[in-house]
């Protein structure tokens, strides 16, 4: 086997003369080297992740049924859905879909980084020195903030009412509890969401009156 630049993670031909990422580590005293997948359909990074998840698996940990984040805000939306405006779910739903399922959806959720979205927003605002087709404006970035906000504060509701049912099933499985939200860590810029519009001194003066005429109503006239 060949040694990558991570840790525990080597590469090798199998059989069929492709190139395979292999993991390496140790749980009491029992070494284990799992073949995690294959190039280029897995890269180094998710070879890692993979490397991770297992280690916590053999340890007897459950990381949310191995859910990716893909399937886990799937079920986020779904689960909001009912409670909130069909343009908050359309605007949530494109926005992931658009930014950052390629960035974290293959992904785990105890696995992402709040590095790795935030080097992302960076790029999205054009703060990079590589610069994306287009920049996104702040409120758009806010958008997909409160995105994985929402996420994760759905991940954690969802971590406390398993582990609940473990405890009384007495369950041997122990679930891996996520504790903080990063999305409430992501920095982004403020912006200032008022609009703004110009009118003449005429439409002015008729808004004063108009507003004057409406303040001298009779509250008997209000009451009727």
């Amino acid at each position: 086997m060949d040694p990558t630049s991570k840790e525990g993670i080597y590469t090798k031909l199998n059989r069929h003369g492709k190139k395979v990422f292999v993991a390496r580590f140790k749980i009491n005293g029992k070494t284990y080297r799992p073949v995690l997948g294959t190039a280029p359909q897995m890269n180094l990074r998710d070879a890692v992740a993979r490397r991770e998840e297992l280690i916590k698996e053999k340890k007897g940990y459950r990381v949310h049924s191995g859910k990716t984040i893909d399937i886990l805000f799937e079920e986020y939306i779904a689960y909001r859905k009912d409670a909130l405006s069909e343009s908050w779910y359309y605007n949530i739903e494109r926005n992931y879909n658009k930014h950052l399922k390629n960035i974290i959806g293959n992904q785990y959720p105890n696995n992402v980084s709040v590095e790795d979205i935030q080097y992302h927003i960076d790029y999205l605002l054009g703060k990079k020195e590589e610069k994306p087709k287009k920049i996104l404006k702040p409120s758009t970035v806010k958008q997909l903030k409160d995105c994985v906000s929402g996420l994760y504060t759905y991940l954690i509701d969802q971590g406390r009412k398993e582990a609940l049912k473990e405890s009384r099933d007495k369950t041997n499985m122990v679930t891996e509890k996520i504790t903080i939200n990063i999305g409430h860590m992501l920095e982004i810029p403020k912006f200032d969401n008022k609009v703004y519009f110009t009118i003449s001194e005429v439409q002015a003066e008729k808004l004063y009156n108009l507003d004057s005429h409406h303040k001298r109503i009779p509250t008997s006239r209000l009451q009727a």
